[in-house]
């Protein structure tokens, strides 16, 4: 059977001016822990309870981080329409970077 655990990790793209300071505003902070409680909401009406990670800086590196810190078999990752915008094809660096593999799906998630 399929089973396993599931970690949800939402990234806000920031620029980090040292290795500890990123500039990142209370409104994002706070609409990225939306999005999380949104997220565990959603998986918790199937059951699932998810890991929530919240992470700030570079999307690929935060979520390549978050794949082997939690052991990941497979990184899902939305197609965002936006996807041009931002950090040049996030799915392309995941798929140079990780060690686990990564799944590209439609985004379908309405904000």
């Amino acid at each position: 059977g399929v089973g396993g655990d599931l970690a949800v990790i939402n990234v806000i793209p920031a620029q980090s001016v040292s290795s500890r300071l990123v500039t990142v505003t209370e409104e994002e902070w706070s609409r990225q822990a939306d999005l999380l409680d949104q997220a565990k909401a959603e998986l918790a009406q199937r059951g699932i309870e998810p890991q929530l990670i919240g992470a700030a800086g570079d999307p690929a590196v935060e979520i390549v981080a978050a794949a082997e810190r939690t052991d990941a078999g497979t990184i899902v990752v939305g197609r965002s329409p936006r996807r041009h915008l931002v950090h040049g094809g996030l799915a392309s660096r995941l798929v140079r970077q990780a060690k686990a593999d990564v799944l590209v799906v439609s985004d379908t998630i309405q904000t």
